[in-house]
């Protein structure tokens, strides 16, 4: 609770998504799950697999799971129910989740998953808008968030922010709410770089104690910080 506590003080007080994945880190997910659940600050719990999210709520966390990653269309038969968020990115998307809304009869929650540079995964923002657009016209996909990977290097996760705060705009001017942008790692909240900090901040590594030192980001040991 004061690791999560202290990131968010670190971002203004802004809220947390709990980055949980791999088992918590190795910490175990019934037990951190719970845990994390109780912290006021942590609006989301977030994993890359689905079968995580399926752990969390069999050990009763209540929050919303965000899957950043894509689901099949039988996983999210199963994920939707448990209000499991989503982050689409591939191009059938669309139709799978319209498709999967109608027969659970319920709106499919979805953050959009957004690669602003990192060419690692993600909707490339330069082809998103027609992609929003129809994810907008099959009024059963809420669009509840955006979110994008940094590659932790201050300049350019600065232009990474900006790319997504520009593609929220512009979504803006089309009369569409994006709803909440987050970016921020680990590594962003604990170096400050408040220009990635937008909406909520999306720790994992810090939230039990860690470090992401440059010696270890420049050997690849992490492919990703969070």
């Amino acid at each position: 609770a004061r690791k999560a506590e202290t990131m968010s003080g670190m971002a203004g007080a802004r809220p947390v998504i709990a980055v949980v994945k791999n088992n918590a880190y190795g910490h175990g997910l019934a037990t951190i799950g719970p845990h994390l659940d109780a912290v006021s600050r942590i609006s989301m719990l977030a994993v890359v697999r689905p079968q995580e999210a399926l752990e969390l709520r069999r050990a009763g966390v209540k929050k919303p799971i965000l899957l950043m990653a894509p689901a099949t269309e039988e996983e999210l038969l199963e994920l939707v129910p448990l209000d499991v968020v989503q982050s689409p990115y591939r191009p059938g998307a669309p139709a799978i989740l319209k498709r999967v809304s109608e027969k659970l009869n319920r709106p499919v929650r979805v953050h959009l998953y957004m690669d602003t540079g990192m060419h690692r995964m993600g909707m490339p923002i330069a082809a998103a808008q027609p992609w929003i657009d129809a994810l907008i016209a099959s009024r059963s996909v809420p669009i509840e968030g955006a979110f994008t990977e940094l590659v932790e290097d201050a300049d350019f996760d600065r232009e990474q922010a900006l790319r997504l705060s520009a593609m929220h705009k512009t979504a803006r001017s089309k009369g569409i709410d994006l709803g909440m942008l987050h970016a921020a790692s680990s590594d962003a909240v604990q170096r400050h770089r408040p220009d990635t900090f937008l909406d909520a901040v999306r720790p994992g590594l810090a939230l039990y104690g860690g470090y992401v030192s440059e010696q270890a980001k420049n050997q690849g040991r992490l492919a990703a910080t969070y």
